[in-house]
């Protein structure tokens, strides 16, 4: 499990670096309207794994556990190319439509490139999960380091040739995703290429991966939506300059959670086999870890502060919006390593689709009331972090139950970031410096016995 922690996590932090630069170069060298439209084709992007229907997510779940020589090749190679050739006629029907009912530029641009997205993102992902699924961190880390070095070349070769239009840097975006599907093709080319049994047998295990995995899919979609909505609302409410300053808000928030997934990708496989007292073990020693790191991160957000204003100074409003949404990293990092986590490996995944439904409802409501009737903006985006605290708090009620565990973080969580909220939106920033810092320290002091845990294991590693 170490070596593949450490694969998981080099190949994440490369997405981390990555991602930095997007945030710190990109708004810098586009105008506030072309950084709202990269933004728009990000938010359009990051919804094409529905059209997947189930099927990665299915072979993620009824594979995982399994060494790679132990698939069946023929199957599997049927599934990927009956996936392909589905994705790209819905890409050839989605462009044709697009072309038609979407009548401003940028807009087009931005909608015609997640659909070719469609067909590179898709194939890529099956490829993906089989690595992971299977343990092959290795592998899988080479393909994200692969995609992610050509992404941040063209976002550093942007900055220095002073570009200032969005959709070059979208080129660099897929220019990096098609490297990344080259690279987990090769790495999976025994199983692609092997050719396929009947078409028939082929069907049949397509969906005896779907069904459970469109469970899956939907809670994840679900669980993006919680997000997705309001930012929705937003763009049809606001200006697409104020889409992209909210874009940048959440970008910057949730940058901790690329490291998060990292470690997520190394435990699921490791969860398949390990007996639940083990299990429950580790969550508490990971639930307790989150909460130290990342509610002391929330420090962090001063300096980002600092750094928006005086970098890019014409999205300084982004600035009140982060306040707002940076404890969303304590509630998703909880959700994404430990929550799915755990209930993916345990086949809990009507539980996870029924949770992530219901707090998509609650977010659908709140939407309505603060962006169509009241018209506020600052409450539409808290809406968002108090939908993930209520989602958190429901998921450790339940996984406390299920592992009879007594796992009390997520109190600590939503206290400090009830805290951390009301501090940088009502006082100066010195000041609410100083009284988060006294609270987080607080906070330490009752749990010294974990930090030095903590120590110690950053030591053994």
């Amino acid at each position: 499990m170490k070596k593949n922690l450490y694969y998981s996590i080099l190949a994440n932090l490369f997405s981390f670096v990555v991602s930095a630069l997007v945030i710190i170069f990109v708004p810098k060298m586009l105008d506030n309207a072309s950084y709202g439209y990269f933004q728009l084709y990000l938010f359009y992007t990051s919804y094409i794994g529905f059209f997947h229907l189930g099927l990665c997510d299915g072979i993620y779940l009824n594979y995982g556990g399994y060494d790679y020589d132990q698939l069946d090749t023929r199957k599997v190679s049927g599934q990927f190319w009956i996936l392909t050739i589905f994705e790209i006629i819905l890409s050839i029907i989605l462009f044709l439509i697009a072309t038609n009912i979407v009548n401003e530029p940028n807009r087009l641009i931005a909608m015609s490139c997640s659909i070719i997205n469609i067909i590179i993102v898709i194939p890529k992902t099956f490829n993906i999960y089989l690595l992971q699924t299977t343990n092959r961190i290795k592998e899988y880390a080479i393909s994200t380091i692969g995609e992610k070095l050509i992404y941040g070349f063209s976002i550093v070769a942007l900055f220095i040739y002073r570009s200032d239009y969005f959709s070059f840097v979208i080129i660099g975006d897929i220019t990096g995703k098609i490297v990344s599907l080259l690279i987990s093709s090769y790495y999976c080319k025994n199983i692609i290429f092997s050719g396929t049994c009947q078409f028939n047998e082929v069907i049949k295990e397509t969906f005896y991966n779907i069904v459970p995995g469109a469970k899956l899919m939907l809670a994840n979609i679900s669980s993006m939506l919680i997000i997705g909505i309001v930012r929705f609302g937003i763009e049809q409410n606001w200006s697409i300059e104020t889409f992209g300053e909210i874009s940048l808000s959440i970008s910057i928030s949730n940058i901790l959670l690329t490291f998060i997934t990292a470690v997520g990708v190394a435990v699921f496989p490791i969860l398949k086999k390990m007996k639940e007292r083990q299990a429950g073990n580790m969550y508490m020693m990971i639930s307790n870890i989150l909460s130290i790191v990342v509610l002391g991160s929330f420090l962090g957000y001063y300096i980002l502060s600092i750094f928006v204003k005086l970098w890019i100074p014409s999205y300084t409003t982004s600035v009140r919006y982060m306040s707002l949404l940076f404890p969303i990293c304590v509630f998703e990092c909880k959700m994404s390593l430990l929550s799915n986590t755990y209930l993916k490996a345990y086949r809990k995944e009507n539980i996870l689709l029924l949770i992530n439904f219901l707090s998509l409802l609650l977010v659908i409501f709140f939407s309505v009331i603060t962006i169509c009737f009241l018209k506020n903006l600052n409450l539409s985006i808290l809406s968002i972090t108090f939908v993930f605290a209520v989602r958190s708090v429901i998921c450790s009620i339940l996984l406390n139950q299920m592992l009879s565990i007594n796992d009390y973080n997520v109190v600590w969580d939503v206290a400090l970031s009830a805290l951390f909220i009301l501090f940088s939106n009502l006082l100066e920033t010195g000041i609410s410096f100083v009284l988060y810092s006294i609270a987080i320290a607080i906070f330490y002091f009752f749990k010294k016995e974990n930090i030095k845990q903590l120590i110690n294991l950053i030591r053994k590693y």
